[in-house]
């Protein structure tokens, strides 16, 4: 079986200490890695450090400058998952808003892997509307977070915006990055699904429906697509983050959903 590839991109927080020993877990559950680090991750901890973990070159803005080939699409299009750790406020803000302005931000945009994020910053930075916002956008792009953890910040006192302890971490990230290694075995099928409520209207104010929340069906649609299935996704109103890489099909009433179902399958 093939080694998964994973580009591993540092940020400036003070929290980068624990990601060697995260780089450490991921290279002894036999992952392929790349590293990429920000100039200001570089401040906390020397790209040497993670070289030696992974026994390979980090790369750097520097190896972006002076590459002859086009660094950030080559290791874009290498990775099967991508990992930010600590994701700091300002690499989601950047994430969010789709910058690019080193070769972490660059990668990250350029890259359709499944991406990983695991924040760290203090509290008031983590609550700020912007942050919440910025997180509330990644999610609803697919990007999968982790929670930080309460305990002692950097500034002396508790507080949420912890980074989680590395095994902790590398938990979260093995259950997550299982996924990519699943067997495409539903490539060149295509899989119809309906999910979700419809709803019915009594006149121009009153209507009847149901509790059905469609989370079924959206993870149906989700599992399928990451096992290389085509999917149609025919769902009534929802409130919930649209799976990645779906065809989706919105309808109202039960009518439309049958109309919608019967297009693809007739």
């Amino acid at each position: 079986m093939k080694k998964n590839k994973i580009l591993v991109c540092l940020t400036g927080g003070i929290a980068l200490y624990k990601a060697a020993s995260v780089v450490r877990g991921l290279v002894k559950a036999g992952f392929d890695l790349e590293i990429i680090m920000t100039a200001t991750a570089q401040k906390f901890v020397a790209p040497l450090t993670f070289s030696s973990l992974i026994k390979r070159p980090v790369y750097t803005d520097e190896d972006w400058f002076t590459a002859v080939d086009v660094l950030h699409i080559k290791l874009a299009d290498w990775a099967d998952a991508v990992i930010v750790i600590p994701a700091t406020a300002d690499i989601l803000a950047k994430m969010a808003g789709g910058l690019a302005d080193n070769l972490v931000t660059a990668s990250l945009l350029a890259s359709r892997a499944p991406k990983y994020v695991i924040p760290a910053m203090n509290e008031k930075m983590l609550t700020a509307p912007a942050t919440q916002r910025n997180l509330q956008q990644l999610n609803a792009d697919g990007v999968k977070i982790l929670k930080p953890a309460k305990g002692l910040l950097a500034e002396g006192y508790s507080g949420y915006g912890r980074l989680p302890e590395p095994a902790e971490i590398l938990t979260w990230l093995t259950k997550q990055l299982a996924v990519i290694n699943k067997q495409q075995d539903l490539q060149g099928k295509c899989v119809l699904i309906s999910a979700g409520s419809t709803v019915e209207p009594l006149d121009p104010v009153r209507y009847l429906s149901n509790n059905s929340t469609g989370k079924m069906g959206f993870s149906i649609a989700q599992a399928a697509q990451q096992r290389g299935a085509e999917v149609i996704l025919v769902a009534g109103p929802n409130h919930l983050a649209l799976p990645t890489g779906v065809n989706y099909q919105p309808v109202k009433t039960a009518q439309q959903m049958e109309q919608k179902m019967l297009e693809f399958y007739p």
